[in-house]
């Protein structure tokens, strides 16, 4: 498949966010990030989703572009956590007492919010939406895909609403991705219909559906702040996170031929992967080299900003590296 420029710089975008997000930020721009970075990742998951394959090939092709990098990337991580992480920084600002067989067994549960492999929770959650909706495409029948879709939508927010202290959490979160289908089903069907090749069919029609989708982000946003504690909260960032997905999507396609955006674009997986340990390198020269003290950093949106640009920076040249040397690792053919 001939790779669409939008499609990466809307990527690259997204991985930026995912880098700031990681950040001590002020609260509203953490929400707002939290609000559509992730549904974005999931959406244009749904937009290149192909059905294609028979089953075992998708199975397998799946497993290699998922959860091989998953487990080589979690590998990497645990060994900077073994040697580094769990001796400064958060772990122990936080007084983290993980062990390390505790370390292993996050890394096979693949649970979001664990310890440093837990932002791979995406590749886990991304191959078990994939699988979930590859089966559900299989019915053929329109009203049988809408209604299972429908079923495990609501039984991934009830899961989310009841919490980790009424329902365990599920291993590769299963629960997470019963939500996150919504959104890989949503980009397959507005990449089916046409949807994106009708609304940049002229600048017109491409600058006022960005504003209508601005809009809904910004009016569903301030009403999922407002009702922050209400029970169908879960139920109202649906909203921001399909709008803030689209609104990014149509930047990106005004973005003209930009090579940076789509090397990251293309890299993802691997900054995606080795963001946190590049933040610990960046934080440790500031507080070592530089003598700052990293409170400085802390609820400052423009500096923020910048480290993160910088451990961009930092992982090009390991990005071109695992694509010259190791494509297997990132889920790619040599």
């Amino acid at each position: 498949m001939e790779r669409i420029s939008w499609i990466d710089y809307a990527k690259a975008i997204g991985i930026y966010l995912v880098v700031l997000g990681h950040l001590s930020l002020p609260q509203i721009w953490s929400d707002f990030i939290y609000s559509f970075h992730m549904p974005l990742f999931f959406l244009l998951a749904g937009v290149t989703f192909k059905t294609s394959y028979d089953t075992i090939t998708f199975l397998k092709k799946k497993f290699y572009a998922l959860v091989v990098p998953y487990f080589c990337f979690s590998l990497i991580l645990f060994i900077y956590w073994l040697l580094i992480g769990r001796h400064y920084g958060a772990d122990v600002a936080n007084g983290s007492s993980t062990t390390v067989l505790q370390a292993i067994q996050h890394i096979f549960y693949g649970f979001r919010n664990s310890i440093y492999p837990s932002p791979l929770w995406f590749l886990t959650c991304l191959f078990v939406c994939e699988i979930l909706f590859y089966f559900i495409l299989k019915q053929k029948s329109i009203i049988l895909i809408t209604i299972e879709i429908g079923i495990l939508l609501t039984a991934g927010l009830t899961l989310q609403i009841l919490g980790t202290e009424y329902c365990p959490r599920l291993i590769w979160n299963v629960d997470l991705a019963c939500y996150y289908l919504l959104f890989v089903a949503l980009g397959y069907v507005l990449q089916k219909k046409n949807f994106f090749q009708f609304i940049f069919k002229t600048k017109w029609s491409h600058g006022f559906s960005f504003l209508i989708c601005a809009l809904i982000f910004f009016g569903s946003f301030y009403a999922s702040c407002v009702y922050h504690e209400a029970l169908f909260k879960n139920f109202i960032d649906i909203i921001p996170a399909i709008a803030g997905s689209l609104a990014v999507i149509q930047i990106a396609k005004f973005i003209p031929s930009n090579k940076l955006l789509s090397f990251w674009g293309k890299n993802t997986l691997t900054l995606f992967g080795l963001h946190i340990i590049a933040l610990g390198f960046i934080k440790a020269f500031i507080v070592f080299v530089l003598h700052y003290d990293l409170s400085f950093i802390n609820n400052c949106v423009a500096i923020n900003a910048g480290i993160s640009l910088i451990a961009l920076f930092l992982l090009m040249p390991v990005a071109f590296l695992f694509r010259r040397f190791a494509p297997w690792a990132i889920g790619q053919k040599k």
